[in-house]
């Protein structure tokens, strides 16, 4: 309003696409450098607002109070305001979340297609096994107001490793559901299992590269708000105690000439 805009000197500015209760948050913020938002909804609502007054320091608040926030029931919503307003760690911190609960997640049919692709992408799925993924998948496809077109849907499932799966899971399950009887869903699977049975690479289990048996989904998303979002992304288990043994030269083995570690301890006398 000091430059030289037109509605620097206009009696009354119309401000658009902002919530009523949003900027009267932002006007307790400046002027007591405080505010109190009733619910996650509301913050997500103030990082439109602080981007549009350009309010810096607001911005900066909102994003740490979001990023401390992040619960399962939450975090779909949390993926999708990380999108839309460009903020990379909220959204590696709120992968964290839906990785390590994953199944409680992903059924939500609120997930977007886009969020539920790149998680079907993710080796880090914190699963019992691949019939998880499946199973999960099919009640999001199901669930969804608007059903999916047959292109949509292979992608997906293109992305579930059917040979992990038990013979007996694939001839009563897979193949019970209407989707995978198509020609093309059919010529997926024979692709998928000539891959994993005549080819160099084998199918990875999800979750087994990352499983902590110390970090709850809490502790993870906590250790993730101490890095920076290039660390965060490249963060991985060398060492468990439990899998590689409990020597001194166990760890060193696997943990000496890595860079720059995290050591997790989880004390028994507290």
């Amino acid at each position: 309003f000091d430059g030289q805009f037109k509605d620097s000197a206009a009696p009354v500015v119309d401000i658009h696409e902002m919530e009523p209760r949003s900027f009267a948050l932002a006007l307790d913020y400046m002027y007591d450098g405080k505010c109190a938002a009733p619910d996650v909804i509301a913050l997500q609502q103030m990082l439109s607002v602080a981007s549009i007054l350009q309010m810096d320091a607001l911005l900066v608040d909102v994003v740490t109070v979001l990023e401390n926030g992040i619960t399962v029931d939450n975090c779909t919503s949390m993926l999708a305001c990380a999108d839309h307003h460009h903020l990379p760690q909220l959204k590696n911190k709120a992968e964290a979340v839906a990785h390590e609960a994953f199944v409680a997640v992903a059924s939500n049919p609120a997930v977007s297609a886009s969020i539920m692709l790149a998680l079907l992408h993710s080796d880090h799925l914190n699963v019992n096994s691949e019939q998880e993924v499946f199973e999960t998948l099919v009640t999001w496809i199901k669930g969804q107001a608007q059903p999916l077109g047959e292109e949509e849907q292979m992608e997906m499932f293109g992305l579930v490793r059917f040979a992990l799966l038990s013979k007996d899971f694939v001839d009563l399950t897979v193949m019970a559901e209407p989707a995978c009887l198509t020609p093309r869903a059919c010529k997926l699977l024979l692709a998928q299992f000539k891959d994993a049975f005549f080819g160099d690479a084998k199918p990875q289990q999800r979750g087994a590269k990352d499983k902590s048996n110390v970090l709850s989904a809490k502790a993870y998303h906590q250790v993730l708000s101490w890095l920076d979002t290039v660390a965060a992304k490249k963060l991985e288990l060398l060492y468990c105690s439990s899998k590689n043994g409990w020597g001194a030269s166990d760890l060193h083995s696997r943990c000496d000439n890595k860079g720059p570690t995290v050591t997790v301890i989880k004390c028994t006398d507290g």
